[in-house]
């Protein structure tokens, strides 16, 4: 391999971009880390760009068709004919059928000095979305950067989120049975808040409280689901958290950092007061949890009688309490809740005789064993 491609390679590899690298001849030299996790298949090292095996091997893992890797590719033959002495009879012996067509019709020219074309490729939830190829000469091959394509402005606000949460929304992209931890928050009194404070500064309260809980749970390894006004979801996945009880332990690290970020959001906001926010924590064996991925949002949700029970939880929670369920708490050994400043020996309670909890509690889940943590 040319000594330059050594140099160009490593640079690559430090910056976790998905991209390619080829010699001179158009023949795969290097995929980044980034770009085998993008495709989920072994790249076709040594393969020339537009062989039956590199298309073949970038179609392995699904994320990208064939029909979609030869339209793509297809742009690429007035250069790869170039590379190849502008012998197309020779380069159509090795091709891929499904670039004869455009073999046929190509002239050849060189590579400029930046190429940019569009490579359509599939999510998870198997949704099909443009990437955009930057292919450019460097000394002793050429380089395939595969990039989102979408405007510096949006990237830039893309990178404000937690890259580790959204890699660990990466792997929960697929619905599927997962047993996780549930979080289920909601201020309290919050119709008699919103009457006393302006429009304009319970929006400011509501967005400032859910940023502050949106990082606890982001530390706290987990994902955080939907908010609905001011309330909020959050999963702890056994398989994103290490395990069932670092999951449970993790939902109730959250909830017991509650308090003190709402209090310190709300301490900005003129008028607020005190704020209190209840919370429920539940374990759900088996839950459906999975992405919802429209145009317009990314989301993850979960499905399933537990995540029913989880939000009854929560609505018998009063006072700033946090409730947890003995299903979630007896996925800790003693010593680990005492950790936390629980008492681990204080029985529990139907949510039925909780005081003051709500009529839809009582119906839907009368039995369930909860106690205040």
């Amino acid at each position: 391999m040319d000594v330059g491609l050594d140099k160009v390679i490593a640079t690559l590899d430090e910056t976790r971009l998905a991209a390619h690298v080829y010699d001179r001849e158009w023949r795969l030299v290097h995929a980044t880390a980034a770009q085998r996790a993008n495709v989920n298949a072994e790249p076709a090292i040594g393969a020339h760009v537009a062989s039956p095996e590199f298309t073949n091997a970038l179609a392995a893992g699904g994320t990208v068709a064939r029909e979609d890797v030869g339209a793509y590719g297809s742009q690429l033959m007035p250069f790869v004919l170039a590379s190849a002495g502008a012998d197309r009879a020779l380069l159509r012996q090795n091709v891929d059928p499904l670039y004869h067509p455009a073999l046929d019709a190509a002239q050849a020219q060189p590579l400029p000095s930046v190429w940019t074309g569009t490579m359509y490729v599939r999510t998870g939830a198997n949704q099909r979305v443009p990437m955009r190829g930057v292919v450019f000469p460097v000394e002793g091959g050429v380089v395939e950067l595969l990039l989102p394509d979408v405007s510096g402005h949006l990237v830039a606000m893309l990178t404000l989120a937690d890259t580790g949460h959204l890699e660990r929304l990466g792997l929960v992209t697929r619905p599927k049975r997962r047993p996780t931890a549930i979080l289920f928050a909601d201020l309290e009194a919050s119709t008699p808040l919103a009457r006393r404070l302006s429009t304009e500064s319970y929006f400011r309260l509501v967005r400032r409280i859910m940023r502050a809980v949106d990082e606890l749970v982001v530390r706290h390894g987990g994902l955080v689901g939907s908010h609905v006004g001011d309330g909020l979801t959050a999963f702890y996945p056994a398989e994103v958290c290490g395990g069932e009880a670092e999951a449970a332990l993790a939902a109730l690290r959250t909830a017991h950092d509650l308090a003190p970020a709402v209090t310190g959001a709300a301490a900005s906001v003129p008028g607020a007061g005190d704020v209190l926010i209840n919370a429920g924590v539940h374990w759900g064996a088996t839950v459906r949890l999975g992405a919802i991925m429209t145009a317009a949002r990314f989301e993850v949700t979960a499905l399933g009688e537990e995540v029913n029970e989880a939000a009854r939880i929560e609505a018998c929670a009063t006072g700033g309490r946090v409730l947890a369920s003995k299903a979630l708490l007896e996925r800790l050994e003693d010593d680990r809740v005492a950790a936390l400043g629980i008492d681990p020996d204080v029985s529990y309670e139907p949510l039925a005789e909780v005081a003051g909890a709500p009529d839809k509690a009582r119906r839907d889940a009368p039995t369930l064993a909860v106690r205040p943590v």
